[in-house]
Formats: structure tokens, C-alpha cells, sequence
């Protein structure tokens, strides 16, 4: 048995308009240059000043507006995986110990709680803003919005009914 949840779509919405926002002042960082520069030479040093930004801005904006279909959780009959950009994290079912709020940036809700750490390839952007409550976490807000009566806590009560007594 396997079943993946995506996020939700107000979740996909998010990333989408936070990368929307991001690449739309890239392209406003080229109109500021524009009108302060009276005009483009296309000299090294402009190219660098305006380019390197929008750029920038522009990929950050795309990576996070793909951000929100990549993130998704799979339920599985060996325990729960977690695909995050760049990464995913694994955790057996014996390493469930409740279900309580957790930190976890965009990401931020019910989650469940883990007896050790979870395994797996940890996404490079951990290092910045990972840390120990979200290492020993696996969101399941942003998945079922609301968890109470849906079909995620159905599938976690049907394997971990004593999380819900």
C-alpha cells in the first residue's frame, strides 16, 4: 500500500505567489536600472549590475514557484517518506511517537514526532534552515488541510490508531 499526498493546493498558491513576487522584481530591478541609467550601453559593468539581480531573481522566483509540486508525502507499508526539493526524508512507523505542532517554515503545523531523527538524503538547503525539531518531524498540515477528518488521518489511523485515542 502506497498512497502520496500532495500539498494542498492554498500550499502550491504560496510558492507560486512567492515566486511570482521574486521574479517580478527582477524584471522591476531592470526597469529601476533602465530609468536611473537613462539607457543601456551594454558595457560589462551594467551587464553585471543588472543582469547578475535579475537573474537572481528571476531563478529563485522559478525554483520556488516549482518548489510546490515537488514537495509531497508518501504514505508507504515500511513507514512514511517526505520528497522535499533537493532531498527527502524517510521514517519507519515504530519511529512515530505522536502528533503535535512543529516547526517547519512554510511548512509550519501538525506534524508527527519522531523518536530519532529521520533517514535520508537531507535537502542542501537544511543546512541554513534545518534544525533539530524538523529533523525528528514530518509535517502533515500542509497535505490535509484540515487533518481531522480527512483522508491522511483515515490512512494514519488505520496504521497508528493509538495516536488518536
Amino acid at each position: 500500500m502506497s498512497r502520496v499526498y500532495p500539498l494542498e493546493s492554498v500550499y502550491q498558491k504560496v510558492f507560486l505567489a512567492v515566486g511570482a513576487v521574486l521574479a517580478a522584481f527582477g524584471l522591476m530591478w531592470v526597469l529601476i536600472c533602465f530609468a536611473v541609467l537613462g539607457g543601456f550601453s551594454f558595457d560589462v559593468i551594467e551587464l553585471v549590475i543588472v543582469g547578475l539581480p535579475t537573474a537572481g531573481f528571476l531563478l529563485v522566483g522559478l525554483l520556488l514557484a516549482a518548489a510546490g509540486r515537488l514537495i509531497r508525502l508518501e504514505l508507504r507499508a515500511e513507514g512514511l517518506l517526505l520528497h522535499l526539493p533537493g532531498g527527502r526524508l524517510e521514517a519507519g512507523w515504530a519511529d512515530v511517537g505522536g502528533i503535535t505542532p512543529a516547526p517547519w517554515g512554510p511548512l509550519t503545523g501538525q506534524a508527527l514526532v519522531l523518536s530519532r531523527p529521520a533517514r535520508g538524503r537531507r535537502p542542501w538547503w537544511f543546512r541554513f534552515v534545518g534544525n533539530e525539531a524538523m529533523e525528528r518531524s514530518i509535517p502533515l498540515s500542509p497535505f490535509a488541510l484540515p487533518l481531522r477528518g480527512s483522508r491522511l488521518e483515515g490512512d494514519l489511523r488505520a496504521r497508528l490508531p493509538e495516536l488518536f485515542d
